[in-house]
């Protein structure tokens, strides 16, 4: 049948061209916590770019 996996090689494919990787989310502010990254999440384009 038809189907999708969430898992596998696929799902890595360009994790780096959508800052995925851990050094990725460091850029876009994610390894922040707290009072200030409110607007981090999920992402600075869903927020206007108001997080950075």
């Amino acid at each position: 049948g038809v189907f999708s996996r969430a898992n596998g090689k696929h799902a890595h494919r360009g994790r780096a061209y959508r800052g995925k990787t851990s050094a990725g989310k460091r850029g876009r502010g994610l390894h922040n916590k707290g009072k200030g990254a409110e607007k981090l999440r999920p992402s600075l384009r869903a927020n206007l770019n108001r997080g950075k």
